[in-house]
């Protein structure tokens, strides 16, 4: 390009040379007008031709820099080319390498949040489960209240019953008396008509001894015989019934008759020998002077001790008088046999099986009292609920691991 500028300045340097040189000669008058005319065309003939050959020559040198442009272009490009892939290649790479951490930062958060999902799900799972128990509970605690109350009815009703059966048997009792009575009136008026025939006969005596002294002996002998006489008039007391221990109360039902209060006694838990047998104490204990030898048995109290909420507290006992001829203890039941009179219902108690001695099995109040001021522990006769297995014994009807119920009746 900078060699075409070059040429056409030369071409036009030739022709401003031209012109000038024909003006400059017209003025000197070297040439006329036809002369110069001719030689300015041949000057641009040459010019012309000098301009063509020059053209030709640029014209393959503007090729041979088309063809180096071109080429120079073609490696640039191809230079441009690479450059721009690698920078592409760089590009890709880092979107790749971004996209990754990308990928990454999503997975953990994900990861986070699944966790933290995890942990709200087991929060709320536990919140849930704890409002489920809770719930259970105050269902169980629900049903226990249900439970103790249908108990204090059921022990109303079996005390209103044994307070109407009490009533009846004492209305009972009262028209024997009443026909007692009437017999008592009948036999004292037989009694009191033979009394006054024997008074008759005393004065008739009496009369008689106005005639003759009568002696001591014989008043005496007259005496006893009306003394006798009037110590067998048909007068009886009703001397039947039977008597119970009531383990744990201080009282005695309202079939009974309190005979006496006291606590209950036995042998230590931790001896071979001694009585098996347990005993109710009075509070009135009387000594005489025997004195105690080296060998020995020796008589403890007794306390609670396997039975929750009266653990260490003294055993209190009422000995009871029933007016019925026959009181038994029935176990593992709370219903006294068709026709019996219920005195009270309990649980069965003895030594914890792993003690040594033994002891007879005795029921204890449902409803027990503590003796007041006594919750210390000491060796004792101690009182154990007695809990049922499957070891020989049919089950069912019978269930392992339940406390074993008891009823004292009377007939």
């Amino acid at each position: 390009m900078k060699r075409m500028n070059l040429l056409c300045l030369d071409v036009l340097c030739l022709v401003v040379f031209a012109i000038n040189h024909v003006s400059s000669s017209q003025e000197k008058g070297e040439f006329s007008s036809a002369e110069h005319a001719s030689w300015l065309i041949n000057q641009l003939r040459e010019g012309d031709a000098q301009l063509k050959e020059q053209l030709k020559e640029g014209d393959s040198t503007v090729k041979e820099l088309l063809a180096e442009g071109n080429a120079r272009l073609k490696e640039q490009l191809v230079e441009d080319t690479a450059r721009v892939k690698g920078l592409l290649n760089e590009e890709v790479s880092r979107l790749k390498k971004r996209l990754v951490e990308d990928v990454e930062r999503v997975k953990e958060e994900l990861k986070e949040g699944d966790n933290w999902m995890r942990e709200q799900i087991a929060r709320e799972a536990t919140q849930t489960k704890k409002q489920l128990q809770e719930q259970q509970e105050a269902i169980e605690d629900f049903q226990k209240s249900m439970t103790e109350t249908a108990k204090r009815n059921q022990a109303v009703m079996e005390q209103l019953t044994e307070k109407v059966t009490s009533l009846t048997q004492q209305f009972q009792r009262m028209s024997g008396v009443t026909d007692k009575m009437s017999a008592l009136e009948d036999n004292f008026q037989s009694s009191n008509d033979k009394v006054s025939a024997q008074l008759e006969s005393l004065q008739t005596q009496v009369d008689t001894a106005t005639a003759r002294p009568v002696s001591l002996q014989d008043t005496a002998t007259h005496t006893g015989q009306g003394g006798t006489q009037l110590s067998q008039l048909p007068y009886t007391v009703n001397s039947t019934g039977s008597t119970f221990v009531r383990w744990g109360r201080t009282k005695c039902p309202d079939n009974a008759v309190l005979v006496y209060s006291g606590v209950a006694g036995g042998g230590s838990t931790g001896y071979t020998g001694s009585g098996a047998n347990r005993l109710c104490l009075t509070m009135q204990p009387q000594f005489d002077n025997v004195t105690l030898p080296g060998s020995r048995d020796l008589l403890y109290g007794a306390e609670y001790d396997g039975i929750p909420g009266h653990k260490n507290w003294d055993v209190p006992c009422a000995l009871c008088r029933a007016p019925h001829s026959t009181t038994i203890m029935v176990p593992a039941t709370l219903t006294c046999p068709s026709g019996w009179t219920l005195q009270y219902t309990g649980h069965l108690a003895g030594h914890e099986v792993s003690m040594t001695a033994a002891t007879e099995y005795v029921c204890l109040d449902a409803h027990i009292e503590n003796r007041p001021g006594s919750a210390n522990s000491q060796g004792a006769d101690d009182f154990y609920y007695t809990g049922s297995t499957c070891s020989a014994l049919p089950c069912p009807p019978y269930v392992a691991d339940k406390v074993v119920t008891c009823v004292v009746c009377s007939l």
